[in-house]
């Protein structure tokens, strides 16, 4: 019996529409676009980039939610690869509070804030998707990424992230390489 063993891998997608927008995460188990657009309406969504999850707290889809008046509409967004490494590190953290209750009968703990961050050594940008903006411009505007970690064949987790930290590696007759500390936005969505 043989097995593989297949190390985890990180994907940065640029967001083709005005990234420096925080994107929101809407729950729905429509997944045509004109359906997506009809639940957004229902629900007053303001417009912007959307990730879309179904009611099992899965990623479905991402895309432009367009809430002009009489022409509303949701395109799933095409995200372009930005760059990519094999040498990554998740870091998932739980704000736990602890609260007194009345009476002094000791304290419950609750959950409060759940983020993540993600280092990465050697990223490398695509060469094969130009989307005309690098990390470093990306990382000077502010503007959000989408990031997609994969652990292996089964279990992916999506989210968006602000670059953090960047710094750029490369000698002569080298491929440049950057060191990005990624800081999420909100939580990691598990892929479908």
């Amino acid at each position: 019996m043989a097995s593989i063993l297949n190390a985890n891998n990180l994907a940065v997608y640029h967001i083709d529409t005005n990234s420096g927008d925080k994107p929101y995460v809407f729950t729905t188990n429509s997944t045509s676009d004109a359906d997506i657009k009809t639940a957004l309406l229902a629900a007053s969504s303001p417009g912007g980039f959307y990730s879309i999850k179904n009611t099992s707290g899965l990623f479905t889809k991402a895309g432009v939610y367009d809430d002009t008046s009489g022409s509303e509409s949701f395109t799933e967004g095409t995200l372009v690869l930005l760059a990519a490494a094999t040498s990554s590190t998740l870091d998932i953290s739980n704000e736990i509070n602890d609260v007194a209750r009345d009476a002094g009968q000791g304290g419950v703990i609750q959950e409060k804030d759940n983020s993540f961050t993600i280092s990465t050594e050697g990223l490398i940008e695509s060469i094969t998707t130009d989307t005309g903006r690098t990390l470093v411009d990306i990382a000077n505007a502010g503007d959000y990424v989408f990031v997609y970690f994969m652990l292996d064949i089964h279990d992916a987790y999506v989210g968006y992230a602000l670059i953090d930290s960047i710094s750029l590696t490369g000698t002569v007759d080298e491929t440049a390489t950057y060191s990005v500390t990624f800081a999420g936005v909100d939580s990691l969505i598990k892929k479908s």
